[in-house]
Formats: structure tokens, C-alpha cells, sequence
């Protein structure tokens, strides 16, 4: 649950994630790839990061993810830092402009932020590590002269 809308990820059988958001109203169904879905966490994962340095100065932060081609489909996240402290704001919209606006807590958000990187980490392989250790040199054959 995420504010007054229940959210619920999904690997699609095509390589694909399922973000399906509904509240009372409506169900909206998002298809991303998985590579896009990254990127927005990553950048979300920066903005639920950073801290507000001054209530006086306004400062918003917003992340958007598409569907891939002609679908149209959106899942934007906001953040709003102001003298009423930080307000955080989700909207999503399909290809029918049907729409969900939500006020959510920083909490919602991380826990959504959690939800999309299992769902991405589950599809893309993971990164190879570097190991630390110093590359073995190769063994020179001696020469053996008589």
C-alpha cells in the first residue's frame, strides 16, 4: 500500500516489468523495461537521499517513468522541500489518460524505491564484481642453452 492505492510489481513473461497502481476508482498498468525502471530508481534513490539544507528556498524534485514506444503510460514521482517541510506526491497515468494522484509519505517512497529494484535485479543480470587482487603475471619459460 502506498497512500490510499495499493501497488503491485510483476517480471512479465517478455523481459518486461508490471507496475499496476489502483485505488478506489481505477487500475492503472504501467509496462517498462527493465533497464528504464533502473534509471528511475537510482534517481529516486537520490532525491529520497538528499537532505534540505534551507525551509526558505523551494526546491522539487521529479522523476518520470515511461512506457517504452506508443503506450504512453507514466509513473512520476515528486518531491517538494519547502517551509511546510518535504511533501512527496506520486502520479501515474496509462494510455487513457486515466490517472492516480497521490500524496505519499518519504517512507512509501523508499518502500516503493525497494519494490521496483527487486523487481529490476530479478531481470537484469547482475554486474560483475572487480576483484582487488593484482592479475597473476604469467610464468616465463627459461630458456635452457647448452
Amino acid at each position: 500500500m502506498v497512500g490510499d492505492a495499493a501497488i503491485e510489481i510483476r517480471i512479465a513473461e517478455d523481459g518486461q516489468l508490471r507496475l499496476a497502481l489502483a485505488d478506489s476508482d481505477r487500475v492503472i498498468v504501467l509496462t517498462v523495461l527493465p533497464r528504464d525502471a533502473k534509471r528511475w530508481a537510482d534517481s529516486v534513490d537520490l532525491i529520497v537521499r538528499a537532505k534540505s539544507h534551507s525551509r526558505r528556498v523551494p526546491k522539487e524534485w521529479t522523476v518520470m517513468l515511461e512506457e517504452p514506444g506508443l503506450q504512453a503510460g507514466s509513473l512520476t514521482l515528486t518531491r517538494r522541500d519547502g517551509e511546510a517541510g518535504s511533501r512527496w506526491s506520486l502520479y501515474a497515468a496509462d494510455k487513457s489518460f486515466d490517472e492516480i494522484r497521490l500524496g505519499i509519505a518519504p517512507g512509501e517512497a523508499r518502500a516503493l524505491l525497494a519494490a521496483v529494484r527487486r523487481g529490476v535485479n530479478a531481470l537484469l543480470p547482475s554486474p560483475k564484481s572487480r576483484s582487488r587482487k593484482r592479475p597473476r603475471r604469467p610464468v616465463r619459460p627459461t630458456s635452457t642453452h647448452r
